[in-house]
């Protein structure tokens, strides 16, 4: 099979790899049935596993939440100062714990916990019957994340900042689509004050160039097993080289080692249904749903090096979101060779340091 330059790339950059690691204890597990004062005033990291949440046609699932809290800050309340986290495809909510750090540390941001969400069929979260991960499309996440935000305030967490990479981000202009459809929106139903997204993925009609290399990609990675169906798994060996790599197929500083990948858990499948529909019917959103008429402040963060999205595509992203009118909204790339794909893993402080300056 013919592979494209970006995946020999790619691969060949795994080579360079570390294999150095440190691993973090998990911390404390919270199921979250009931409504929870000390949920929401946990002072340390902690899983949060949000029962029973329904995804059209699949049915009832729990999903689970990394929630990383700036320990510094937790003896006072964090009540208002939550944001909410969305991962990017093949990765996980384990991604988000270095990212969380540098938020924490961020003045202007002003938010001391953070909900790393992992989408069905990764980390703690469920995927349904047997066999039906294989099925699932994007709608479902929408449909996950919707379901998460509904439930977090009987659990004592009121998010105000909603974050996505990647694919976590076309998610999140799903999400706002379909809200405003209904005469709604992100500010409105969930109090949503913010929203920053990390080299999302373009709806339509936005062109995305990489869409046309990524499906040699999924056919490449194909498998099957009888829990999940057939789906797409990076295996752990391609899986830093593939996110962190320039256009040059040069690897950023920071990328982390196999032994890393696996240890955190940072790498995950996919979805049949859904990757393929990322790469050949990305769904289409509205013009103007970050407009400044409902309420959501819009962020977007680029990177010079991305090679999966580039940021002159997410320049007319960002002018189709707000339609000419993004109410204090704001885009930026960031520069340099280190400024790839999963830079908010490698580099975090100066993923965070752009958003931050995109603040009015």
């Amino acid at each position: 099979m013919h592979r494209s330059p970006f995946l020999v790339a790619a691969i060949a950059a795994v080579s360079l790899v570390a294999c150095s690691d440190r691993d973090d204890p998990a911390g404390p597990v919270f199921d979250g049935r009931p409504a929870s004062a000390a949920l929401a005033r946990a002072s340390v990291d902690h899983d949060l596993i949000i029962r029973d949440v329904t995804l059209p046609g699949v049915g009832p699932v729990d999903l689970h939440g990394r929630v990383y809290v700036d320990e510094a800050r937790a003896a006072s309340s964090c009540e208002n100062h939550t944001g909410v986290a969305v991962h990017g495809y093949a990765h996980t909510a384990a991604t988000m714990a270095g990212f969380a750090e540098a938020l924490f540390d961020a003045p202007s941001e002003g938010v001391c916990r953070l909900v790393a969400l992992d989408f069905p069929g990764r980390g703690g979260s469920g995927a349904g019957a047997a066999g039906a991960f294989s099925g699932l499309a994007l709608e479902h996440y929408v449909a996950a994340l919707l379901g998460a935000l509904e439930r977090l305030p009987a659990y004592g967490i009121e998010p105000r900042l909603l974050v996505g990479h990647s694919q976590g981000g076309l998610v999140i202009q799903m999400a706002q689509n379909a809200l405003v459809a209904a005469g709604t929106g992100l500010r409105e139903r969930f109090g949503i004050r913010e929203v920053a997204l990390l080299a999302p993925v373009p709806a339509q009609p936005v062109d995305w160039a990489f869409a046309g290399a990524a499906v040699g990609l999924l056919q490449a990675f194909g498998t099957f097993t009888p829990e999940l169906g057939v789906h797409i798994r990076i295996p752990d060996g391609v899986w830093p080289g593939l996110f962190f790599v320039s256009p040059a197929g040069q690897p950023a500083a920071g990328i982390p080692s196999l032994h890393q990948v696996v240890a955190r858990g940072y790498n995950a499948p996919e979805p049949l249904t859904s990757s393929f529909q990322l790469v050949t019917q990305r769904p289409a959103v509205a013009a103007g749903i970050f407009a400044v008429a409902h309420g959501t402040r819009l962020r977007i963060v680029g990177f010079e090096q991305d090679v999966l999205v580039r940021p002159a595509e997410l320049a007319q992203l960002f002018d189709h979101l707000t339609a000419g009118a993004p109410g204090g909204g704001r885009i930026g790339t960031v520069t340099g060779p280190e400024a790839v794909h999963d830079m908010y893993i490698s580099s975090p402080r100066a993923a965070i340091g752009l958003m931050q300056d995109l603040v009015p």
